[in-house]
């Protein structure tokens, strides 16, 4: 996979997660014009963060972006599970707390991806970051015509993640077999946990509110 694929991915997943937590915040919390616009600009800052902690010569960084892949294809599914559950315990300002939690390092891991892609390709960091640009405006159409509607907030995020698993895939030469596997696994489990959205999505319903 060519690393402007990579970059058009990760931008699309990216996107897709900054919208999919605007989203959940305007169903949990109303006001949908304010959530968009605090999740938006913390998703950013928060990217410009993970972007500044990158150095120009990274060592390594294959080794980071494979991490990076495997971080927000565990860690944001998972956040995005707790967020929703602790939303039926928490205050107002709590859920936002922990919203504002998720959102930041979900930023944080996505602002590290395009400087580490395009340290892979110095004679075609253009063609990288025009790739990018593209996948943002990819995700940005597809997210409120074609995610939202058919996948939700849930399969929306879960795609993401897939995304982000198969990426891992690239970078995962010269690792472990066992290793090997479980980046593997990862991409397999988030479909079919995406084939299984609504299921899903009802069985924590059930248990939360019964909680």
């Amino acid at each position: 996979m060519p690393v402007t694929v990579c970059a058009f991915l990760t931008a699309f997943s990216g996107i897709v997660y900054e919208f999919a937590l605007a989203q959940s915040l305007s169903v949990l919390l109303g006001n949908s014009m304010l959530q968009y616009a605090l999740t938006i600009g913390l998703f950013l800052a928060a990217m410009g963060a993970g972007a500044f902690a990158v150095s120009r010569d990274e060592p390594r960084g294959e080794r980071r972006l494979l991490r990076l892949q495997v971080l927000l294809a565990v860690l944001a599914p998972a956040g995005f599970i707790a967020l929703w559950a602790a939303a039926f315990e928490l205050p107002r300002a709590g859920v936002w707390v922990a919203a504002g939690t998720l959102v930041s390092g979900v930023g944080y891991l996505t602002g590290a991806e395009l400087p580490l892609l395009m340290n892979f390709r110095h004679h075609a960091r253009l063609r990288v970051l025009a790739a990018d640009y593209f996948g943002m405006l990819a995700a940005a159409i597809a997210f409120p015509l074609f995610l939202l509607p058919r996948l939700g907030i849930f399969g929306s995020f879960l795609l993401a993640s897939a995304l982000n698993a198969c990426v891992a895939q690239v970078f995962a030469g010269g690792l472990p077999r066992h290793l090997r596997i479980f980046l593997w696994i990862l991409p397999v489990a988030l479909i079919l946990m995406l084939i299984k959205e609504e299921s899903i999505r009802q069985w924590l319903s059930h248990h939360v509110t019964s909680a």
